[in-house]
Formats: structure tokens, sequence, C-alpha cells
């Protein structure tokens, strides 16, 4: 009988300790996603620049987004139905400093085979160019991402500009940071 209850702790123990291993891998994926930007906070006051291949024409639409009102660009059906390549269309999605590294991500609405993009961070007097490539999830795609390590970076006033290229269609991304 003594058997029995020992062989019933030992599988309670079992249990408890692959339970609890399974709670701290959790806590330390949660915690290494937080420390890389994964949740990081909405971009303010972005603005988002559209180009168009045909003409060189420029269009700018301004919107500003918080976590309680997000607002998205949208996509005109009567410029589509006559333009063969649409422009591409997507936002900043957050800019954040941590660790002494500047992140920026952002994303597409809508999915792209493939693609490019090309960040360019400028002030008047320095300019900065990073490259990634785009990827995507169950419905849009994004860029890889942009880390700039802040040591790079003059205090003040950045301008952000991301171009987007997927085949013969581009798209520009304007944001502002400040350092």
């Amino acid at each position: 009988m003594k058997i029995n209850t020992q062989t019933k702790k030992k599988k309670v123990i079992v249990i408890l300790v692959v339970i609890a291993i399974i709670i701290i891998t959790g806590l330390l994926t949660f915690a290494v996603l937080e420390k890389r930007g994964f949740f990081g906070d909405k971009q303010d006051n972005s603005k988002i620049e559209k180009t168009d291949n045909t003409d060189k024409n420029r269009e700018t639409s301004n919107y500003n987004s918080s976590d309680n009102d997000k607002e998205k660009p949208v996509n005109d059906p009567q410029q589509n139905a006559n333009n063969q390549s649409p422009d591409i269309d997507g936002f900043i999605t957050s800019t954040n400093i941590s660790y002494e590294i500047l992140t920026i991500r952002t994303q597409i609405n809508e999915l792209l085979p493939e693609g490019t993009c090309s960040l360019v961070l400028s002030n008047s007097q320095k300019s900065l160019t990073r490259n990634s490539n785009l990827i995507n999830s169950a419905t849009s795609s994004s860029c890889y991402g942009f880390d700039v390590p802040i040591s790079e970076l003059a205090n003040g006033n950045w301008q952000i500009k991301i171009t987007i290229s997927s085949g013969q269609r581009i798209g520009i991304i304007s944001g502002e940071v400040v350092i």
C-alpha cells in the first residue's frame, strides 16, 4: 500500500514540475519579446505619402492614431480600377527607444508576395539609410523592422521615410521621431 501512494506522489510532483517549467518558459518568452519592442506603442502623428508611378504626382494624407481611436488610410476603389498597379499603402506602427536602440515598425495594408523596405532617417545635418525585407502575416505585410543605435543619431527631430517596393509597385511611409 505504501508503494502505491509513493508512486502517486511522484506523479503529482512530476506534473507540477512540468507545469512550472511551461509557465517559466512563457514568462521568459514574453520578457524577450517585450525587450525587442514587439509590444511597442503606436506612433502618433504619422504621415503617409503615396507615390503614383505613372505621372509622379504625390498625394499626402495625415491621420492621428491612438490606442483608442485607430484610423487607417482607405484605398479608393475608383483609383484601383483605373490603375493596374496601385500604390502600396501602410503606416508606422511604432517608434520606440529602448536599450539605446531606436526601433521602427510598420504595417502594410495588404499581403505582398515579396519586396523590400528602405528606411531613410534624416535631419538638417545627417542622413542614415537602412534596408530590410518584407515579412507576411495572415492578411498583411510589414517591413522586417529597423533597429538603429542611438549613438548614430544626434538629439533632435528626425524625419522618417520608408520606401516599400514590391514588383512595379512603390509606396512611401513618412513620419517623425524625436531623439
